[in-house]
């Protein structure tokens, strides 16, 4: 992505403040909550401020969380350690337009 798109984000992120503490399955996820696994491991694109990522970890999968914003992957951490997942979430800045960065498979893709 273009380094301005990088700063909207990031932008985007420092303004609109911290997520909410109490996780919940975000709403595009939530009728079908009862589908993902509760163990196994996770991968989040696009994964924002961590909310879906930390609600699969607190769920009992190990995730990994990809964003563009390191605004966003910053709060998406404090988020995971203030829920008690801390070691269950890794959060790494990613640039799609160059790939995904290389890995295992996953149980479960969100974006």
């Amino acid at each position: 992505m273009a380094e301005a798109d990088r700063r909207r984000w990031d932008e985007r992120y420092a303004t609109r403040g911290s997520p909410p503490r109490a996780v919940a399955p975000p709403r595009v996820l939530a009728r079908y909550a009862d589908r993902f696994p509760v163990a196994g491991t996770a991968l989040d694109l696009a994964c924002g401020q961590g909310t879906g990522a930390v609600w699969l970890a607190l769920r009992g999968l190990d995730v990994v969380g990809l964003d563009i914003s390191s605004v966003a992957i910053d709060q998406a951490r404090d988020l995971a350690h203030h829920s008690g997942v801390g070691d269950r979430c890794r959060f790494d800045v990613v640039d799609f337009d160059a790939g995904l960065p290389p890995g295992p498979p996953v149980d479960a893709i969100v974006c």
